[in-house]
């Protein structure tokens, strides 16, 4: 009886690791698609730099990942970003819908 729920809980956090590891593959394949060519961020790296960073230790940043999505837990500095507000044409710019925003 002991084995068979040891071996459930363990079934049970197989398919919780498997789903974490579903979900950042996912995301490092939508890293590939962001652009080289993009302005510095918060964090003053450069988009190539960091996609080189990843393809050279894919197995470190998928650990780093897996391990923030398990515990549910991300650094404050990673939820930051700087926004201009660029007005659109000619509208008012009292209205939040006449303006554009810029990720610098």
């Amino acid at each position: 009886m002991e084995s068979a729920i040891a071996s459930e809980s363990y079934t049970d956090e197989h398919r919780a690791g498997t789903a974490l590891h579903k979900e950042a593959c996912e995301r490092f394949r939508t890293c590939s698609r962001v652009g080289t060519s993009k302005a510095l961020g918060v964090d003053n790296i450069l988009n190539i730099a960091l996609k080189a960073a990843i393809r050279a230790r894919l197995d470190m940043f998928l650990n780093m990942y897996n391990t923030c999505l398990h515990e549910r837990v991300f650094p404050g500095r990673w939820k930051k970003q700087r926004l201009v507000l660029l007005p659109k044409g000619k509208k008012p710019s009292s209205k939040p819908s006449s303006l554009a925003t810029l990720h610098a």
